[in-house]
């Protein structure tokens, strides 16, 4: 490269505006690191199947004590902020100044979810066929993805997979939350969230504590599956996440003090899990932890994961660990087919109501999503990426 002469007038312009990118590299937005939050969704996973499955107390009666603790529905929770933290990351690639890009966006999540979504649907309708109770409007509305829109169907034939008629709606949202986003600041949009999912959460306590619906009822299925219930959840992580990527540089965080954070607020959650009586109490109804209650916890919690760095964290991007997040989504979807098979067959050790019968059917349903993925899913979905939808966009959520 030519060198700049000595006294030339091109020398300070050279040093200023080398000064200047500098100076914008040192301000640009740090990304949340998606990798950190695979083991995550495994262990969510695993949350959900053992509050749907887990052997009750008491000899098997009563509620086991993850359900008796909501932690199916904490979990389903944390999936819902998880998916909005990770996709506000993925702005650029959901509007990039015509709508073309956002139903780009749109036809891939398609693309890599749908599959396994009916696969899994049609292993659960030819059960629910061979036991002669096939129900055809059931199989209508839920390979349409609506069953959490309409009461009296979020809990027919795939049961777990109401959430992922929530998830469907919210992807759909996605490319207009990028498009407020970007006509806001971060602060209102934030703001704007905060006060959303703060009215969503506080009506639907109220609503609860006044009626106390039961079961079945379609105000049940309103508050617990419809995602007029946890669009908020999504719509608050969507916001924060996309305020954390936008002024993380100013935010001075470091290793040592965001592990000591997030260690304050595993210790919070804790206290509140063990205080929620108390919590009811003063508030004056009970709370229910499945309306959402925690997603400010879980937000702040993942924003601080998110921005962890260091060598330390090599751990968590090592292949069989990114691996255990991506068989999260299946594991999610087989639960239920595999513990209708088990059911079935159940006898001695393998009756997944007794606790050795769970434990090898948590196992049996590990492996063989692990199995789905690696041989099934994975090279599927490249092959329909293959066929013109782009890159296949990181993350599972």
């Amino acid at each position: 490269m030519r060198a700049i002469p000595s006294g030339s007038k091109r020398v300070p312009e050279a040093l200023r505006r080398g000064r200047l990118v500098s100076r914008l590299h040192s301000s640009r937005p740090e990304r949340l690191r998606a990798a950190n939050f695979a083991w995550l969704r495994f262990l969510a996973a695993l949350a959900v199947v053992a509050g749907h499955y887990m052997p009750k107390t008491a000899g098997g009666s009563g509620a086991s004590w993850l359900e008796e603790h909501d932690s199916g529905a904490m979990a389903v929770t944390l999936f819902f902020t998880l998916s909005g933290l990770t996709l506000s990351q993925a702005r650029p690639v959901v509007v990039e100044g015509t709508p073309v890009h956002a139903l780009r966006f749109l036809w891939r999540r398609a693309l890599k979810l749908l599959p396994l979504y009916w696969g899994s649907l049609a292993l659960t309708a030819v059960g629910a066929c061979l036991l002669g109770h096939l129900d055809l409007s059931e199989l209508l509305v839920s390979a349409a993805a609506l069953q959490a829109w309409l009461p009296g169907f979020a809990m027919t034939l795939n049961k777990p997979a109401w959430f992922m008629s929530a998830l469907f709606a919210f992807y759909a949202l996605c490319p207009l939350l990028a498009v407020l986003g970007g006509r806001t600041t971060p602060t209102r949009f934030l703001v704007g969230s905060f006060l959303f999912w703060l009215f969503t959460t506080a009506s639907v306590v109220a609503v609860r504590a006044a009626y106390g619906p039961e079961t079945g009822t379609a105000l049940h299925d309103l508050l617990l599956y419809s995602p007029l219930a946890h669009a908020s959840t999504f719509v608050f992580a969507y916001s924060a996440g996309s305020f954390a990527s936008n002024c993380s540089s100013r935010m001075g965080h470091t290793v040592s003090s965001n592990m000591m954070w997030s260690l304050a607020l595993a210790a919070v959650f804790v206290i509140l899990q063990v205080s929620r009586d108390r919590i009811s109490a003063v508030v004056g109804h009970e709370i229910h932890y499945a309306s959402g209650f925690l997603t400010p916890l879980f937000i702040v919690q993942l924003l601080l994961m998110g921005l962890w760095s260091g060598s330390w964290t090599r751990f968590l991007r090592l292949r069989p660990v990114q691996f255990l997040g991506e068989i999260s989504f299946t594991i999610y979807m087989l639960q239920h087919p595999l513990y209708a098979a088990f059911a079935r067959l159940g006898a001695g050790w393998l009756d997944s109501r007794t606790v050795g019968g769970f434990a090898a059917f948590a196992l049996a349903l590990c492996v063989i999503s692990a199995l789905v993925q690696r041989w099934i899913m994975a090279p599927l979905v490249r092959r329909l990426w293959a066929s013109g939808a782009g890159p296949m966009p990181s993350g599972s959520s």
